[in-house]
């Protein structure tokens, strides 16, 4: 297998101050829309969606397929907002780890196949 590396670049330029202030807002609206006082398994998902859209994403593939996506402040790489690590088996996605690297927190998904049909999703928040 081969791997490499795909950069996916941004086209909104902010400064440093102005990328943690957005990422520090993007947290505690969906902390409020979930009325969360910690974070929680859907909430890691939001703020790596957020970061993923609003920041810089270095894609990871492994093959054919997207092994890991990290996601970082600015294309500089100073500050690692999250990491997203997908496993596959026999081609099909089996588990996706979701590091929340600011707040030291990992949301684990796993899925369960029968055949080619999704029948289970398991999350556990670490």
């Amino acid at each position: 297998m081969s791997s490499g590396f795909i950069y996916k670049p941004k086209k909104k330029v902010l400064t440093e101050a102005e990328r943690i202030a957005a990422i520090v807002q993007a947290q505690l609206a969906c902390l409020e829309d979930k009325g969360d006082t910690g974070a929680s398994g859907n909430t890691i998902e939001q703020m790596y969606n957020t970061a993923y859209t609003d920041h810089f994403a270095e894609i990871i593939k492994t093959g054919d397929d997207v092994t890991q996506i990290n996601v970082w402040t600015n294309s500089s790489k100073t500050v690692k907002l999250f990491t997203k690590n997908i496993t596959y088996d026999t081609g099909k996605v089996t588990q996706v780890v979701i590091i929340d690297e600011i707040n030291s927190q990992t949301l684990t998904t796993v899925i369960g196949y029968s055949g080619e049909n999704v029948v289970s999703t398991t999350k556990t928040m670490v």
